[in-house]
């Protein structure tokens, strides 16, 4: 959802920025099969995606920006980008934050309403 956020803008606005954004999708045969974007000075972001195409986006965010202060994204895959980054710049990689995505499976009927009215929000 934040790759879908900042590539709706208002009208009129703008993703020019220096250096530019990076926005890619991954695709084969049957479509796209992942995504990856930074908008710089922040960190890249990628979905779940092959890991064979995890090197290209190495290689296409680095001839956009040659700076990065982190990956976030699935655990393998930004491991895998984490170590190729930190290879192709003679820098170290440390892991950061481990975040994760929540899914909203049932709805658990309460026992009665809560109190308060409903208002305009």
């Amino acid at each position: 959802n934040l790759f879908f956020g900042f590539t709706r803008r208002q009208p009129g606005s703008t993703l020019d920025s220096d250096p530019p954004y990076y926005l890619a999708t991954i695709e084969d045969k049957e479509g796209i099969v992942g995504c990856a974007f930074r908008t710089p000075p922040h960190k890249v972001g990628i979905t779940r995606t092959p890991m064979a195409a995890v090197p290209l986006l190495v290689k296409g965010v680095a001839e956009v920006d040659e700076t990065l202060p982190a990956v976030m994204g699935p655990e393998r895959e930004a491991k895998l980008y984490a170590s190729l980054w930190a290879s192709r710049h003679v820098v170290m990689e440390r892991a950061g934050m481990s975040q994760r995505i929540y899914q909203f499976e049932e709805v658990q009927p309460l026992d009665g309403l809560p109190c308060g009215l409903f208002r305009l929000a």
